[in-house]
């Protein structure tokens, strides 16, 4: 089994880091407008295991609506993002807010959402994961019941007041160390969320991950599994397949 460090460096040696935030080409493509016209105003989730990409895939989301002059705000509750990645959002126009208490996110008001185009809430499940093996069947439910309470209540706020987009990122349960048959915490939870996607990333038989994909899990436009975009990792963020983007967008829109 090889170290973390040497982990890192095969990582490394696979992707191709920038000094900065990538940017889509001149071509016209709209990240919002993308949001827009796949999830509309509502909620999305992007689930997957920890080093899946899902905080780098939301940070480019977030980066560039902010860039197309959006309202973005990152809410924080897994408190791993570096200080440079902070500071990067914030240089972009992005407010940051870290919420590490699960109580004090389960019971967020809509306050914090009002006023935004895009939030970002990274990560929704982690105090349900971290607690999950440890908790008899009343904490299990419990605590599923807040998390559907919080999502319920924002998905509200975004479908009554058609302004705002929410993502939602979680890690993913298996039964009994089944790794074929992920699902997202939560069967009622899941199926509040308009759009859920799920970062495929394999790892080879030296653990490290070769490819990430970013694949529909349960959509109102895509059948199961259909891919999204390939997720090539950067410095900050991620670089997306824009002309698979674009043609999805096109596909969604009716025929003149």
């Amino acid at each position: 089994m090889i170290s973390s460090e040497e982990e890192q460096e095969l990582l490394a040696a696979l992707e191709s880091p920038m000094p900065k935030p990538s940017t889509p080409p001149t071509s016209g493509f709209s990240m919002w407008s993308w949001l827009v016209e796949v999830v509309g105003y509502n909620t999305a989730m992007i689930f997957g295991d920890t080093g899946s990409a899902k905080t780098k895939t939301c940070e480019q989301i977030a980066y560039e609506c902010a860039k197309e002059g959006r309202k973005v705000k990152y809410i924080d509750h897994e408190s791993n993002l570096s200080h440079h990645d902070v500071e990067t959002m914030q240089r972009a126009g992005i407010t940051y807010k870290l919420i590490a208490d699960s109580n004090k996110l389960y019971s967020i008001k809509t306050d914090e959402i009002s006023g935004f185009d895009l939030i970002i809430i990274d990560s929704a499940t982690l105090a349900i994961t971290g607690k999950w093996a440890s908790l008899d069947m009343h904490g299990k439910g419990e605590i599923l019941q807040r998390l559907q309470g919080m999502v319920y209540k924002i998905s509200q706020e975004c479908i009554g007041k058609q302004k705002s987009i929410v993502i939602f990122t979680a890690q993913p349960i298996s039964v009994m160390g089944d790794r074929k048959n992920l699902a997202p915490v939560g069967d009622k939870c899941m199926f509040m969320t308009k759009e859920i996607y799920y970062m495929f990333a394999p790892r080879n038989e030296e653990g490290v991950i070769t490819k990430r994909v970013l694949k529909s899990y349960r959509s109102r436009n895509f059948p199961d599994g259909t891919i999204i975009s390939e997720i090539h990792t950067q410095k900050f963020g991620v670089k997306f397949d824009y002309k698979r983007l674009s043609d999805i967008m096109q596909s969604l829109k009716p025929e003149q």
